[in-house]
């Protein structure tokens, strides 16, 4: 008891058998956490149209003729396009490239990048075009605006591992570095034969 009472009120976490750092690294996920709350609540929009305007509010809303949540979220999803590739091109197989493993295994990368580019985008596009020219409907385009008014990722876009706060304007980001990249080793592919895959650098992604 007396070797109890005897120690000290704060000690490192040895005790607990975890590394001198651990505290450090709490304290830093703790702190990414924050900040993707905060990018997400940057993308929340301030005004509601079921709220009252001032008087000023409501001669803009008047004249854009749409409330002040659809232009917010036009202009994200109109830049989000812009920063994306339009297109991807997949790989082109040959009798002599399939037998390669790297050759297969960029292979699933870029068609696997096609067919989520082309939802993404079809997807941001429906929106644009919603808000814009007031396109129809359906349940999917609703879910879709509430999440992405929302700055979450829509569940048809999580085909991957990200983490479990990220937030919207984020995940784009990241997305369209990773299909930057499979444009780039498209190109390379295209150009120079499969066998430009074994020296090519690769960002494995966050």
């Amino acid at each position: 008891l007396a070797w109890v009472e005897g120690l000290e009120d704060q000690t490192t976490p040895d005790w607990l058998g975890l590394p001198n750092n651990a505290e450090r690294v709490l304290l830093s996920s703790l702190g990414q956490d924050i900040v993707l709350k905060l990018l997400k609540m940057q993308q929340l929009d301030d005004e509601d149209d079921e709220l009252a305007y001032s008087e000023e509010g409501e001669k803009s809303v008047a004249k854009e003729g749409r409330p002040a949540w659809m232009r917010s979220l036009h202009g994200r999803a109109s830049e989000w396009l812009s920063v994306m590739p339009s297109a991807l091109t997949p790989l082109k197989r040959t009798v002599e490239n399939i037998k390669d493993p790297l050759y297969r295994f960029f292979e699933r990368e870029v068609n696997f990048g096609v067919k989520l580019l082309m939802t993404v985008r079809t997807d941001l596009e429906d929106v644009v075009a919603i808000i814009a020219s007031g396109k129809k409907q359906t349940n999917h385009h609703r879910a879709l605006v509430q999440q992405l008014t929302k700055g979450i990722i829509p569940s048809s876009w999580i085909q991957y591992k990200v983490p479990k706060n990220c937030s919207v304007a984020a995940w784009v980001s990241d997305f369209s570095a990773r299909i930057k990249q499979l444009v780039n080793i498209s190109k390379s592919v295209a150009g120079s034969g499969a066998a430009v895959l074994k020296t090519t650098t690769v960002w494995m992604g966050g």
